[in-house]
């Protein structure tokens, strides 16, 4: 068998197959080909992993990922790549004005997968110095509506932050029904 890389002395970790041990995991393109202990398949390179682990591609499941939109956005390939991750979700950086220019900005630019909650806030997260909007008249649940069934691959769910002293005694009830 011939392979384009073969990663070889490493750790690796596979939660599917319930393995963790020492093994050499083949790759042709971006497809994983087969992973065996010392195998004898040749490949185009070759990586030595000694000391490392070798694991599937992790998810971060609370990012904020609106590099320039937001102020506390991050560039996903920059910030999660180089760790692991290959698949994160932004965890409600955008509302129903702005996650449009966050599908085109971001999801559609970067290498890694990228999935996202939806703020109730209209503008999301914009920054840190104030917290969102929570004045329920400028919630437009038409707009966020229309998105969940355009992204319907794509949005997870709402971002709601519920504490005491940003929501008050909003409560939930107003938004569970229609995104269920």
């Amino acid at each position: 068998m011939k392979v384009q890389i073969k990663i070889t002395d490493g750790t690796v970790i596979d939660p599917e197959r319930n393995f963790c041990g020492p093994a050499d995991v083949l790759l042709d393109g971006s497809k994983v080909a087969g992973m065996e202990e010392n195998s004898s398949a040749e490949a185009e390179k070759i990586i030595s992993a000694a000391g490392c682990l070798v694991l599937p591609g992790l998810i971060d499941f609370h990012a904020h990922l609106y590099d320039g939109g937001t102020e506390n956005g991050v560039c996903a390939d920059l910030a999660c790549l180089p760790m692991g991750v290959t698949t994160a979700v932004d965890a409600g950086s955008c509302g129903a004005d702005n996650f449009e220019g966050f599908m085109r900005a971001v999801v559609s630019s970067n290498r890694m997968r990228i999935f996202s909650l939806l703020n109730i806030c209209p503008v999301g997260l914009a920054t840190t110095r104030f917290h969102e909007e929570l004045r329920l008249e400028y919630y437009d649940e038409k707009a966020m509506a229309e998105l969940f069934g355009r992204y319907k691959n794509h949005l997870f769910g709402l971002k709601v932050r519920q504490s005491k002293d940003l929501a008050g005694n909003l409560g939930l009830s107003r938004f569970s029904a229609p995104y269920r």
